[in-house]
């Protein structure tokens, strides 16, 4: 309805009843965020949104944005309710707005972004978390749609840098309301299969159409899933829930197949470098047993074959020369001690003798002095100590006598007389040293040969080195010979 106007208004006025029009008009208004102003101290929100045709200046108080409880960007596409409002000091039209929702995929990724927080609070997506992908896996899971191209991408990246790989492939719709689950139960049916490493892949799409990737079932399951994962959404301006629980992301599924599987190159190099380290092992091992064998080579047992017998000849020597001189002073000490018995033996005897003597005297006295009738009986007793006398002479004497053959026999025993006597004889040289040796003459040599009845004046005509054996070592230490 139009009212008439009694005469001109003045701006102010016409800009107060403008606003009146306007406050009582309450819209709902849906489009995209063009620009956006939101500065910490401001009282308010400005923001500018846009559809194909228009452009709409808004602002919305700073207590009611903080209520709503969204974060606003360029390109979110939102819902707003709210009026128009005049300026009247600038005669700017604003849209006030008293409510703010997203709309479309802006309220999809409120959601997801307030799942993600959730998750990230719970840790799901710590790095410590992430596992290391096996260097050459034997077994590799593949889980994506069974149509399309991308299934025969990685097949054939798999089979052109890693044809030792089993491929187990679980064909699940990867889009629409089923989806989250079936990708779920993929997951368990190649980890039946004992796979290493598991690769979840998808060529691409909308973030609306990629909404499973976003599922919390999927995402916890994932996070449970003992074999590591490696993600290839081919949706590069986003990250997606999956990707970030996931153990390793790629940007597309082809960079997913080519993360698991090492090239032939890559295989050569690292086999090459196991086997230069092993020849690099090889090598110093070898230098350290050519070192050992050249010490122990160097040794002086191993450049002279005497060495071996050294110090057994020294010893050979030194207890032939201990036995040169201990039999003389043996048999010097045993004639010491056999004159020493001798001499104890001619003191006892008569002293023995001149105590009986005595003792005699004294009973024959006392015999005398006895009447007749015991006459016979001190006679008889005379008698027995005659016999006790002759029997303790006797006694006395056979110990000594024994020793004194003992000894006797000993000393023959040590005589080099009687050695002589069994058929062997001393060498002598002129100087009167004995020859235990052939390394002690010489061709032309002249030699004293002592045997048991007389000395041999001889030249040594020619002299033969015998082998030398362990088992001659003990004639070898007498020096003698026949």
């Amino acid at each position: 309805m139009v009212n008439e106007q009694q005469g001109p208004l003045s701006v102010s006025e016409a800009a107060r009843r403008a606003k009146e029009c306007f406050e009582r008009i309450r819209l709902t208004i849906e489009g995209e965020i063009s620009e956006l102003t939101d500065r910490r101290g401001y009282k308010s929100v400005f923001f500018t949104i846009k559809d194909e045709h228009a452009t709409l200046y808004c602002k919305m108080w700073r207590s009611v944005y903080d209520k709503a409880g969204i974060r606003l960007e360029v390109g979110s596409l939102v819902r707003i309710t709210g009026r128009f409002t005049i300026w009247a000091e600038k005669g700017d039209i604003k849209f006030e707005a008293s409510s703010i929702d997203l709309a479309g995929e802006g309220m999809l990724r409120q959601k997801v972004a307030q799942l993600e927080r959730t998750l990230r609070a719970e840790g799901l997506f710590e790095p410590s978390r992430k596992r290391p992908l096996p260097a050459f896996p034997e077994r590799i899971g593949l889980i994506t749609s069974p149509r399309g191209a991308v299934v025969h991408d990685v097949l054939r990246t798999l089979r052109r840098r890693y044809p030792l790989a089993t491929v187990y492939f679980a064909g699940v719709p990867v889009e629409g309301k089923g989806a989250p689950e079936a990708i779920t139960n993929g997951l368990r049916e190649v980890y039946r299969n004992k796979v290493e490493v598991i690769l979840l892949v998808i060529g691409g799409g909308s973030f609306e159409h990629l909404m499973a990737f976003n599922d919390e079932g999927l995402v916890r399951a994932m996070s449970k899933c003992p074999t590591p994962i490696i993600t290839g959404i081919g949706h590069e301006h986003d990250n997606f829930l999956a990707d970030l629980v996931a153990d390793v992301r790629c940007t597309s599924p082809t960079a997913a197949a080519e993360a698991v599987a090492p090239s032939t190159e890559m295989i050569g190099d690292y086999l090459q470098s196991y086997l230069d380290r092993m020849n690099r092992v090889i090598d110093l091992r070898m230098q350290h047993a050519r070192l050992r064998l050249e010490k122990f080579e160097s040794r002086p047992i191993f450049c002279d074959r005497y060495q071996l017998l050294a110090d057994r000849s020294l010893r050979v020597d030194y207890l032939a020369q201990q036995l040169s001189k201990a039999i003389p002073q043996r048999i010097a000490g045993i004639r010491d001690r056999v004159a020493t018995q001798e001499e104890r033996l001619k003191r006892a005897i008569p002293g023995a003798l001149a105590a009986d003597s005595a003792r005699l005297d004294l009973l024959q006295s006392s015999l005398s002095s006895q009447v007749p009738r015991l006459l016979s009986l001190e006679k008889r007793g005379l008698a027995a100590s005659g016999e006790r006398l002759k029997s303790t002479g006797k006694n006395l004497l056979a110990p000594y006598a024994n020793g004194l053959g003992l000894a006797a026999a000993r000393l023959n025993d040590l005589s080099p007389l009687e050695v002589m006597a069994r058929g062997y004889s001393i060498g002598r040289t002129p100087e009167g040293k004995v020859v235990s040796s052939v390394a002690q003459i010489s061709q032309g040599d002249e030699l004293d040969i002592q045997m048991r009845d007389g000395l041999a004046r001889c030249r040594v005509e020619d002299i033969e080195r015998a082998q030398v054996d362990y088992l001659d070592m003990d004639n070898e230490e007498h020096g003698s010979g026949e």
